[in-house]
């Protein structure tokens, strides 16, 4: 297992708060584990290099599995992560306020567009996976 945390380069340490690189890998003849995550208020870009990642709303018991990069806004549930057995997660970690200065509004008609949370109400911004 490797997991460090990198400070950004000064040039972007307006943005960026910090980068961490998360690796393990797990015995593919095994089940694959889970572990839970709490709400967080912190914005970032998740990057899963080699697997996918299965992310469950505790809330909700609704499972998902993400794209191999995904924008993180503030969570206000819990999580309950399960990576894959070659994992290799790279975060940027984003400064307060960042998040929606790098974002462009998406399409103006926004209903229907679905977040980890369920449907955005109509006028708001979508979960920025679909904007990407």
């Amino acid at each position: 297992m490797f997991h460090q945390f990198y400070e950004p380069h000064p040039a972007l340490r307006g943005f960026v708060n910090h980068i961490m690189i998360h690796q393990v890998r797990l015995d593919s003849t095994r089940p694959r584990f889970n572990f839970s995550i709490p709400p967080s208020p912190e914005h970032g870009i998740f990057f899963y290099v080699r697997d996918s990642i299965v992310v469950q709303n505790i809330v909700t018991d609704k499972k998902e599995t993400h794209s191999s990069t995904i924008v993180v806004g503030p969570h206000t549930n819990g999580h309950i992560l399960t990576p894959g057995f070659n994992h290799l997660m790279i975060k940027v970690g984003l400064q307060p306020g960042t998040l929606s200065s790098l974002i462009p509004y998406c399409p103006k008609n926004t209903e229907g567009y679905k977040n980890t949370e369920g449907y955005i109400p109509k006028g708001q911004l979508p979960h920025v996976s679909f904007c990407l």
